[in-house]
């Protein structure tokens, strides 16, 4: 399997890098160490966050089961009897900030899910794989 290197941006900006890796956007934040240095730990830690992105969603759809129980009650009746397979969460984006380790996921509603969850952006910060603090970005 070949190695995803974020290498040709999609825009530059004062503060960050960003890039896109199939729908997910990713910002390197550069202003500490720059940019050279920030995508080469990007490069170097990518496996790691992207591959907690399911991790993410997980801890993101704890917190909207308890703002939205019926909603998700109403989703679990439907996957018992529709046998769907969709998650109603996805990430849309990733902030990494290189100078910390700490990765910040953008989820949101899965627009693919059958059943319709409010426009909330759930963040969730890991620092070194390690859950730092969930909250909702309004």
């Amino acid at each position: 399997m070949k190695k995803t290197i974020l290498d040709i941006p999609l825009g530059s900006y004062d503060s960050c890098e960003e890039f896109q890796v199939g729908t997910t956007l990713i910002w390197v934040h550069t202003d500490v160490l720059g940019i050279s240095e920030s995508v080469r730990k990007a490069n170097n830690s990518f496996d790691d966050f992207w591959n907690k992105k399911s991790q993410a969603v997980e801890w993101a759809e704890t917190e909207s089961r308890k703002k939205y129980p019926q909603l998700w009650d109403d989703y679990d009746v439907l996957c018992c009897t529709q046998n769907l397979n969709v998650v109603p969460l996805k990430v849309y984006g990733i902030h990494y900030y290189p100078n910390v380790g700490l990765v910040r996921y953008e989820i949101n509603s899965n627009t693919d899910c059958i059943i319709e969850m409010p426009n909330d952006w759930i963040m969730v910060e890991m620092i070194e794989s390690i859950l730092f603090k969930v909250y909702w970005d309004k």
